[in-house]
């Protein structure tokens, strides 16, 4: 499946290709962009029209994809992150100071941890660094999912 590089490009064909692969059966026959924020990576904002087997599935979706002109700068960062979220991946961390690489690129299973020792992070009370600055309430979706579902 070729991937879009453009948000033009995000259409129905290639969403029911895209979705397809994962939840068979479903097709869409309209995609709308509602809005595109464009960064390191773009996110897209996407209203979909299922023709079939969408019933399960979000009116509301989200693309993120290199869908700015400096996508061939940040190649390795983006397969980095797209081999993560495929379940291949670990952490991955780099360190900039002063416009030159004083950091990485680590690709660890502490990568995050030797990231924070970098800016400084100390690991206290036998904590780890990811612990010592508070980020270690939520290390999992499901801790983020638990905590917007409460009131």
């Amino acid at each position: 499946m070729r991937l879009p590089v453009a948000v033009d490009e995000i259409t129905a064909n290639w969403l029911t290709d895209a979705l397809g692969r994962r939840h068979g059966g479903v097709s869409v026959s309209d995609v709308r962009v509602a809005e595109a924020m464009h960064g390191t990576a773009s996110k897209v904002r996407i209203h979909v029209t299922y023709a079939a087997g969408g019933d399960a599935m979000p009116p509301t979706l989200i693309v993120k994809g290199g869908f700015s002109a400096h996508r061939e700068l940040m190649y390795r960062e983006y397969m980095l992150e797209a081999r993560f979220y495929a379940g291949v991946g670990t952490q991955a961390s780099v360190g900039w100071c002063d416009g030159a690489l004083r950091h990485g690129p680590v690709v660890a299973p502490d990568a995050i941890n030797r990231a924070l020792r970098f800016l400084g992070v100390q690991p206290q009370d036998g904590k780890d660094e990811f612990d010592t600055v508070g980020l270690g309430r939520r290390r999992s979706t499901d801790d983020w999912t638990r905590e917007a579902k409460r009131p």
